[in-house]
This record gives C-alpha cells, sequence and structure tokens, in this order.
C-alpha cells in the first residue's frame, strides 16, 4: 500500500538525518521501524548495522545484517568499516583484518583511514 511506502521513506529520511547528526540510538530506533514495515529493506538493514556498531550497543546483532549488507553492496565502505568495529569490539581481531583492508581499498584516504591502519598494525 502506497501509505507504507510513504511511511517507510519517512522513516528511511529521519534514520539518515539521525545518522548524519551521530545520533546512533535515535537512528537505531527508527531503522527498526522501518524492518518492521519492510524486513527485507537493504537501506534499513545496512543503517541499522551501522547505528548498532556506532552506539557501541549491538555488536553480535550487527554483524549479520552488515555480512549482509557488504555482500549486497561490496562499494559500502562505512558498511566495511562497521563490520569490521564490530568483530574487533568482541575481541574477534583476525575477523576484523578482512574489513578493514577492505574498508582501505574503498577509502584509502577516508576520515577512519589512520585509525584502521593502526587498528591492522596492532592485529597479529
Amino acid at each position: 500500500p502506497p501509505v507504507a511506502a510513504e511511511a517507510l521513506a519517512t522513516l528511511l529520511a529521519d534514520a539518515k538525518a539521525a545518522t548524519a547528526a551521530s545520533r546512533w540510538g535515535k537512528a537505531t530506533k527508527l531503522y527498526r521501524e522501518a524492518l518492521k514495515l519492510e524486513p527485507e529493506n537493504a537501506e534499513a538493514r545496512t543503517g541499522l548495522g551501522i547505528s548498532l556498531v556506532l552506539s557501541d550497543s549491538g555488536y553480535r546483532e550487527a554483524i549479520p545484517l552488515l555480512k549482509e549488507a557488504v555482500k549486497s553492496e561490496p562499494t559500502n565502505a562505512q558498511a566495511w568499516l562497521a563490520l569490521g568495529m564490530a568483530h574487533q569490539n568482541l575481541g574477534q581481531d583476525a575477523q576484523a583484518k578482512g574489513p578493514y583492508q577492505q574498508y582501505l581499498k574503498l577509502r584509502p584516504t577516508g576520515t577512519m583511514a589512520n585509525e584502521v591502519r593502526e587498528a591492522l598494525k596492532a592485529i597479529p
């Protein structure tokens, strides 16, 4: 129905605005609401995964969402970065390596590139 599509578009726009303002808790809530309307929505799943990592609240929950995100959108540097961060925050350094390397391939001069290089040096 058009009403659901409109509601979904509004939720996604509000979630993006919350993400842009680094309001991760609000973004997480909005992406969850969007997924209730359309559980297979890739944008909402990716956004939820990223906001869970950046809010330091749901690394385990974020990993499958982000793995799916990078599979369907392999050039999404932000999703690769969040996937690496999620693994690293769970103490899974070996699993963080690949996503971090992929992030650097996509964004060699990205805002987090230096931090990611440092993190990679620390991983045996």
